[in-house]
């Protein structure tokens, strides 16, 4: 679980707090979509879209896994 708290510092927030519960979830739900946005227009250019393409994978696969492991932090799945 330390490798887990160490790459998702948000999702591991108390769990008897609701407000840093549904913060996190909008802070992973945002930078998801802002870097989505940002990376999707990058990814146009020619040449290096590609490598911008896939960053903009790996941001949405890392916000959805920050916001499954926050979920399953709240709900007392995983300590």
């Amino acid at each position: 679980m330390d490798f887990l708290k160490k790459f998702f510092p948000f999702s591991f927030k108390p769990k008897e707090v609701t407000k840093d519960f549904v913060l996190t979830i909008v802070l992973y739900a945002v930078a998801s979509v802002v870097g989505g946005v940002v990376l999707g227009l990058l990814a146009r250019i020619p040449y290096i879209g590609f490598t911008f393409s896939i960053a903009s994978y790996l941001l949405g696969v890392y916000c959805t896994g920050g916001i499954v492991l926050a979920i399953l932090h709240k709900v007392g799945v995983i300590k």
